[in-house]
């Protein structure tokens, strides 16, 4: 908003309601900067700076997100929240760093240095795995498929997750599943058993699906 000046209002009243909110606007100025100098200094007090080298070895830290029928978040702090670690490459830029990440890697190998903590002792004998990953984010690590079914013309799996208790099991889409977990190796039995009964892996009750009554067509001829 453009500050006031002088001779641009000819009505007494105007005239003073301008200088009035024009004073108004420059203490607001005034004290958003006295607020941003104590934040930054706040700020500067507990701020460490990180830098790494080529050749140092980082943990990744990846954010999460739930299956799709887990709505709980009990159990959010005891997952991992750091991952590998993992070689720093290169620098790129101030505050940004490439690492060294496993082949097929779903995600870009540049981080912001928020996103790496400092890794000390011996380096991995190996590469770490990175754990499944969409659009940037952990997905939940199925444990194993227990059984599916046809719900309105598709098939539906019920899928127990590592980590997670029998109650957190969840029907998934087949379809969205095997996008998501394309290397996860689902048993042909789990789906011959649509066209007769069905047994629930969890109690070993077996139900026995309905079928359909058929309709006994007449012949027409009447006596």
């Amino acid at each position: 908003m453009a500050s006031y000046q002088a001779g641009v209002a000819r009505v007494t009243a105007l005239l003073k309601q301008l200088v009035e909110c024009d004073t108004f606007l420059a203490q607001i100025r005034e004290r958003l900067l006295h607020a941003q100098d104590y934040m930054k200094q706040h700020y500067d007090t507990a701020h460490r700076d990180v830098v790494f080298a080529p050749g140092d070895w980082a943990w990744l830290r990846l954010h999460h997100r739930t299956a799709a029928g887990i709505t709980d978040t009990s159990a959010a702090k005891l997952r991992p929240r750091f991952y590998g670690p993992y070689l720093v490459l290169e620098r790129v830029g101030p505050v940004a760093y490439r690492l060294q990440l496993p082949p097929r890697a779903k995600i870009h190998n540049v981080f912001h240095v928020v996103f790496l903590k400092k890794y000390t002792g011996d380096p991995p004998a190996s590469m770490v795995p990175l754990p499944p990953i969409v659009h940037g984010r952990v997905v939940p690590t199925p444990a194993a498929v227990k059984m599916a079914c046809v719900v309105r013309g598709h098939w539906e799996i019920c899928v127990s997750w590592v980590g997670r208790a029998p109650a957190d099991t969840t029907w998934e889409h087949l379809e969205d599943f095997r996008a998501t977990y394309p290397d996860f190796q689902l048993e042909d039995k789990l789906f011959s058993k649509e066209g007769g009964n069905v047994v629930d892996a969890f109690t070993g009750v077996q139900y026995q699906r309905r079928r359909k009554k058929q309709q006994v067509v007449g012949s027409g001829f009447s006596g």
